[in-house]
């Protein structure tokens, strides 16, 4: 699907129009390729593992590489686990911004 987004100079409104209507490429069919299924197969004490690294200091890479080693089932992704990490800090926080 390829779209144009465009200011009208008369009205100041944004103008949306579809220049290609289809999708350019077929659905995957490997579920692994969704971000939402690698991390709901997670095994809960891969998360625990993940926060522990994490508050040790250790890097979303240097994580990866650990958890593939010890969850050979893990599918994971590098912006998986920085995306484990970003939802535990937000619960930490109780769901307020850093700023708060």
């Amino acid at each position: 699907m390829k779209v144009a987004l465009k200011q009208d100079d008369d009205s100041g409104h944004w103008v949306l129009s579809i220049l290609e209507g289809t999708h350019n490429h077929k659905s995957s069919t490997d579920v692994t390729a969704y971000p939402i299924y690698r991390t709901t197969a997670l095994d809960p004490e891969a998360i625990v593992q993940i926060k522990s690294l994490s508050a040790a200091g250790i890097i979303p890479a240097q994580i990866l590489v650990t958890i593939r080693q010890q969850f050979l089932r893990a599918n994971l992704v590098q912006k998986d686990v920085s995306n484990i990490l970003q939802k535990a800090r937000l619960e930490q926080l109780s769901r307020r911004s850093p700023i708060q």
